[in-house]
């Protein structure tokens, strides 16, 4: 109840960090123009072909985008974000191209076109168009009828295209059957084996050789560039500890909580499930509801519901006793929520109650769980609150002074407990080594990209763990001052001589092995490989069956040996193979057809597989050279130089006003 009580509440915290150029675009034009109307200039960020492509289309892209390469509560990492970006980019110039062509080819989707793929994409058990199902879709992704038909609208087009080039690829049988034959053909071989590191005993490797290769190869040997910042840190789990909690403050939360509960009419529920989903049988829905059926009648007879859930219930909250928690109107599925509001306070479902999910049991809580109960749930909810509110102000004030032109050391005389720190020297891919940083990707990117003297703007970092349901509440905050940079610098030779020593020795053996191999094959070319084999320190090894796979038994993962065998003729001998940690000579045996009849059983489905690979590589063939003729405008660097200077002067503005 407590925690669910302040995600509703609670006000987003200021989180500055920025991720990358994006806010500082939203920052200089508002977000008006995000929903694509309204607003009487939309930022136009590309121009392909002389139609512009409005900002608003890539900022959606783009955060789309990021969002799958940082998933919230990720450190933020400006390479990945450029990357983003750049990705974002590519997609709208090609979207445009294909849509340009289509419309050049005179394709088009109607309305009937679009309605009929929601209708079919929303069904209900009946295959109806569920309406109340689209709206609720639509609902949690953030978006409205209109939006929706327009995005689709274009995705019927693009798709239309597809079509246009797929139904212009044919692929003939001949090119069929070599797919599968490649596919399907397998071989028997003999094989002999030379491992690498055969001669790693033989191998050996003096100082002055070692020396030699560190003296010509310095630059292999160089330590990365390394660098030194001082920081502020705002850490979460130290204001979380310092926050002073009083009985009072208890009670006047867990009163505040109940009458939230009361206004939004939300209730307490647990429940036993019994899988049934829309797919199963008839059969397996009636066995889904006898065992509800007699869940019921243990009820009836005086066990305890959470008892039984634990036991019997096949839904996740199952082993929590079946605890739902509190939810409202809305929240969940009608049949259920009719259920759960029909009943009263310490009451179970008389008879099964059916959902899309399955046969529910359902129990009615009481709505209001006693202090006691909740108190240890409180204590943290309101640490929490506090812990934010507190680091909130202080984010604020940090940013806002450092804008001001205050050094770290004089706001940090404004925090109590907060002091300046320095970290380093350290390099820009390894963990920095401070207990109050750690592994942070985004502050050492600045490290490294700041110039000595010069402050970040302040970062953001999650310190919770993936699977923390507070994960995203969880931040701590710094701001960095580059010290200084230290550049890259040999390491001694005594530093990297392991090292060096044993990259030598294997490919020493490995040269040596290759030697070997020579002699083997030079032997059995003018008698027996089997004598050849013996007289190297190797054996002969019969394969009776593989494929070009690669994967040969009792040998290793060979896969150009074991292609090279599907090349030869009976008894026909390769030259010496390289592979991936052995040399091979292969002896070829045979090359075993595939059977017709399979074939003949398989040729469809092969037929489908090749042309759709033939398919997507003429279309992505098309679309590169589409896009290439096109004349395409990136307008986002001057978009975000203007919306620098616009975030200048609104801050020269600010402080202008705050000294007057």
């Amino acid at each position: 109840m407590a925690m669910r009580a302040l995600r509703e509440k609670m006000k987003p915290i200021l989180w500055i960090t920025v991720i990358g150029f994006l806010g500082t675009v939203v920052f200089a034009w508002g977000m008006s123009f995000s929903s694509g109307g309204g607003c009487e200039s939309q930022p136009v960020v590309l121009v392909v072909n002389g139609e512009d492509v409005p900002y608003y289309e890539y900022e959606q892209l783009y955060r789309g985008l990021l969002s799958q390469v940082m998933p919230e509560g990720t450190a933020y990492d400006p390479a990945l974000a450029e990357l983003a970006s750049e990705e974002a980019l590519r997609r709208l110039t090609a979207d445009y191209v294909i849509r340009q062509q289509a419309e050049e080819w005179g394709l088009s989707v109607g309305d009937d076109e679009i309605t009929l793929a929601i209708t079919q994409s929303f069904p209900d058990e009946e295959g109806n168009f569920d309406i109340a199902g689209y709206n609720g879709w639509l609902a949690s992704v953030g978006t409205t009828d209109e939006e929706w038909r327009r995005i689709l609208s274009r995705e019927l087009l693009v798709a239309k295209v597809h079509s246009v080039i797929y139904d212009s690829v044919y692929v003939p049988e001949p090119a069929v059957r070599a797919a599968w034959v490649e596919e399907n053909q397998t071989a028997g071989a003999d094989f002999v084996m030379m491992a690498f590191s055969s001669y790693l005993e033989e191998a050996t490797v003096t100082e002055a050789e070692a020396r030699a290769f560190y003296d010509e190869n310095l630059d292999d040997y160089m330590s990365p560039p390394k660098a030194t910042i001082d920081y502020l840190a705002l850490r979460f789990d130290e204001f979380y500890d310092k926050v002073e909690l009083t009985e009072q403050n208890l009670l006047d939360l867990y009163e505040q909580n109940k009458l939230m509960d009361v206004d939004a009419g939300r209730i307490h529920c647990r429940h036993i499930l019994f899988n049934a989903t829309l797919e199963d049988t008839e059969e397996a829905v009636e066995a889904a509801r006898q065992k509800a059926e007699k869940a019921i009648t243990r009820l009836d007879s005086g066990e305890d519901f959470a008892a039984l859930a634990i036991e019997l219930s096949e839904g996740p909250s199952g082993p929590n006793g079946g605890d739902l928690g509190f939810f409202g109107p809305g929240d969940m599925v009608i049949e259920f929520e009719d259920a759960a509001y029909g009943l009263e306070i310490g009451q179970h479902s008389a008879e099964p109650v059916k959902t899309q999910f399955g046969w529910h049991i359902v129990y009615r809580e009481d709505d209001v769980q006693p202090f006691e109960v909740v108190r240890d749930e409180l204590e943290k909810q309101l640490r929490m609150d506090q812990t934010m509110r507190a680091l909130d102000e202080y984010v604020e004030l940090l940013d806002t002074k450092l804008r001001a032109g205050k050094t770290l050391e004089q706001v940090a005389e404004l925090m109590p407990d907060v002091e300046v720190q320095q970290a380093g020297p350290f390099a820009n891919d390894a963990i920095i080594v401070d207990e109050k940083i750690g592994n942070f990707p985004t502050l050492r990117a600045y490290a490294f990209d700041l110039e000595p003297g010069e402050v970040s703007q302040v970062l953001t970092h999650s310190n919770a763990l993936p699977n923390d349901p507070d994960a995203s509440l969880k931040r701590d905050y710094y701001v960095i001052r580059v010290v200084e940079h230290i550049d890259p610098e040999p390491y001694s030779f005594e530093d990297v001589r392991a090292r060096i020593e044993a990259n030598l020795v294997n490919e020493k053996s490995k040269e040596l092995t290759r030697q070997s191999a020579e002699r083997v094959l030079a032997a059995a070319n003018s008698g027996s490989l089997e004598e050849a084999a013996v007289a190297e320190g190797y054996a002969v090894v019969n394969v009776a069956s593989f494929n070009r796979a690669g994967s040969l038994p009792m040998l290793a993962y060979a896969p150009q040996a074991a292609r090279t065998a599907f090349q030869l003729t009976p008894n026909q001998l390769s030259g010496v193979v390289e592979d991936k940690s052995a040399f091979f000579i292969v002896r070829g045996l045979r090359v075993d057809e595939p059977s017709g009849e399979v074939y003949g059983i398989a040729l469809e489905e092969t037929r489908r597989q090749v042309l759709q690979g033939q398919q997507e590589a003429y279309f992505q063939a098309w679309l590169q050279q589409m896009v290439a003729s096109a004349e395409v405008e990136n307008l986002l660097p001057a978009l975000i130089a203007e919306a620098e200077e616009r975030r200048a002067a609104a801050e020269a503005a600010s402080a202008a006003r705050e000294e007057s």
